[in-house]
């Protein structure tokens, strides 16, 4: 099965929104999986020797 999720705008979690929407609706459809599906998203900015990790 292929669930294909076009992100038109995203600020960085927008695509692990549509997995995680993805396994839920495809589990409330009643379609047999074997577990849930989820995605997280996370990102790294660094200048130098300082960093963030957005959250």
């Amino acid at each position: 099965m292929r669930v294909v999720s076009e992100i038109t705008e995203s600020n960085g979690s927008s695509s692990m929104a549509s997995v995680c929407g993805a396994s839920l609706a495809l589990m409330d459809a009643g379609v047999p999986v074997k577990a849930a599906v989820a995605g997280i998203a996370m990102g790294l900015v660094k200048e130098g020797d300082n960093f963030v990790v957005p959250v």
